[in-house]
């Protein structure tokens, strides 16, 4: 949300510093409530104020209205996203750094949004979290913000002439931990570490079969490869579901659930666990069994 879109009455034109919030003096409206809190240096010996105010009852430069406008889109796209606060507090440590590049060129320009998404891409591969743009790109859509991968692989090269873009490369790998934190409710703590566990080793074995793969699809790939063959207490649909992937995933889970390595010591009371529901289900589809049992 913007600063004109909080209200309808008045447009809060007239913005103020006072103390560690920016007032509208019309109304009397707390646009923001500014944070002075940050441990990351912005390389020059000081410590960046979040949005760049100052304390005062001065009205607002330009420059702050923008860093304010930007602080705003960030902490928006990343209730999105779901990131968590590390990266947003990166992100805005990365915000400085793009607009003070920016303002030194009459070339390059870009908005608040662009900035607070270059920000946050900076962001996640500093901190290595791992998102990817195809991911960034389907939250910015299902938002109504119009932002394709094309667009923002646009953007990215656009802004690179002034700002050092990280090209950190996510393994798949990598991605696991995120895709288990969205299903780990499906099953027990122990086994959810069993099957984030041998995921890892299925995936670090077979990384020729994964060149050239969707960093996203190749791990919810072994998460599913590795479910199923150390009990299938998740579900292949489960996955399917979490990462919104289809058939290229399901095609991916056989082929490396055909090239896995040995399970984990320790898992074949998993698997004792699946081959007894198994026969559990096949004695209980019998007709004689179903008339024995009654």
């Amino acid at each position: 949300m913007s600063i004109n879109e909080i209200g309808l009455e008045c447009e809060h034109s007239k913005l103020v510093k006072k103390d560690h919030e920016v007032v509208c003096v019309d109304c009397g409206l707390v646009v923001s409530d500014v944070e002075f809190v940050s441990d990351i240096s912005d390389g020059e010996g000081n410590l960046w104020e979040y949005t760049g105010l100052s304390l005062g009852s001065d009205r607002l430069t330009s420059r702050e209205r923008t860093g304010l406008e930007v602080k705003d889109q960030i902490e928006r796209l990343s209730q999105w996203l779901a990131l968590p606060r590390y990266v947003v507090e990166q992100a805005i440590v990365e915000t400085r750094k793009i607009l003070k590049k920016v303002r030194s060129s009459s070339v390059v320009r870009v908005t608040a949004s662009e900035t607070a998404i270059i920000a946050l891409l900076n962001a996640c591969k500093i901190t290595g979290f791992p998102y990817s743009i195809r991911e960034f790109s389907q939250k910015m859509l299902e938002n109504g913000l119009r932002y394709d991968e094309n667009r923002i692989y646009s953007l990215l090269c656009r802004v690179s002439k002034l700002v050092e873009i990280n090209r950190r490369l996510f393994k798949p790998k990598e991605y696991v931990p995120r895709i288990i934190g969205k299903i780990q409710r499906q099953a027990n703590s122990r086994y959810i570490s069993a099957v984030e566990w041998y995921a890892c080793r299925i995936l670090e074995e077979n990384e020729a079969l994964l060149r050239n793969r969707g960093p996203v699809l190749a791990a919810a790939a072994g998460v599913c490869a590795a479910d199923e063959i150390l009990g299938g207490a998740i579900g292949r649909e489960t996955v399917i579901e979490a990462v919104n992937a289809g058939l290229s995933l399901r095609i991916l889970a056989d082929k490396l659930g055909k090239n896995a390595p040995s399970p984990p010591e320790g898992a074949s009371i998993f698997i004792l666990e699946k081959i007894r529901r198994q026969q559990e289900e096949y004695y209980f589809g019998r007709e004689d069994y179903r008339k024995d049992a009654y």
